[in-house]
């Protein structure tokens, strides 16, 4: 009796993580044209074009230096003169990429260009929910628990309204909510497989924003602190670590165009 109730439990908790995530994707699918621009949006996009426009010149892209709307931001500085140029943009580049490769905008609505990237920002909001919900079950061992937290995040009349057009704060809430997640998951069982994906969205956080820097730090040192307490085995898990801070740093360069030309000293 016990184990069905455990398995009818697990079934439940899917079903119902499920419903509130398709619950959160349809309502933004209905509502993401109703908010408005933001102060910061037309800057965020001009961060995605210089940088953009700087990998089609770098890698000899020539799709994406005829895009028209490439072309008609000629007036926009060159990345390596550019004020922002450090700012990382795991976001804004790929927000942009999408954007040229699907057109849109092309008929001189610049409304659709803006309200993708509300949609695409929502969307990304909502790995960080998950994220919250897989972080609140973990700590409480209860999915209901996970389910709350995350509905609390989802209904939180500020958040869910940043969440359509806040490109900075919520999308870097969402990522550092994720690799939070992944660094628990590596410090209680430090694998090859979990210091990938910890790594990959460490990479990813602080491509989003600098301050992400504190993941890695705080990873170390509560991995440390476990092999102090004799709690898992050394060897292993510094050759883990290795890994992770490795892999890690590649990713950050490969996903920041600025750092392709000089990693260490920019």
């Amino acid at each position: 009796m016990p184990l069905t109730r455990l398995r009818l439990s697990k079934h439940l908790s899917k079903w119902m993580a499920g419903l509130l995530l398709l619950v959160s994707i349809a309502g933004g699918a209905m509502l993401y044209q109703d908010y408005g621009i933001s102060s910061d949006e037309a800057v965020e996009r001009n961060n995605g074009i210089i940088t953009l426009r700087y990998v089609g010149d770098r890698l000899g892209i020539g799709r994406i230096m005829r895009d028209p709307i490439i072309q008609n931001h000629a007036y926009l500085p060159r990345l390596q003169e550019y004020f922002d140029r450090d700012y990382p943009v795991a976001f804004n580049l790929p927000a942009v990429a999408l954007e040229r490769l699907l057109g849109i905008g092309n008929d001189g609505d610049e409304r659709k260009i803006y309200f993708f990237r509300h949609l695409l920002t929502f969307l990304v909001n909502l790995v960080g929910v998950v994220a919250v919900y897989q972080l609140a079950k973990r700590r409480f061992n209860d999915w209901r628990i996970g389910l709350l937290a995350a509905t609390f995040l989802v209904l939180s009349p500020r958040f869910f309204a940043e969440s359509f057009y806040n490109s900075k704060d919520v999308v870097f809430m969402s990522f550092f909510a994720l690799s939070t997640y992944t660094a628990i998951s590596f410090i209680l069982k430090p694998t090859w497989k979990s210091a990938i994906w910890h790594s990959l969205a460490t990479a990813i956080a602080i491509d989003v924003r600098i301050m992400a820097v504190v993941i890695p730090v705080m990873t170390i040192l509560m991995l440390g602190l476990r092999i102090a307490r004799g709690e898992i085995p050394w060897r292993k898990t510094i050759s883990l670590a290795i890994l992770y801070l490795g892999f890690a740093a590649l990713v950050v360069v490969i996903c920041w165009p600025w750092l392709w030309a000089d990693p260490w000293a920019r």
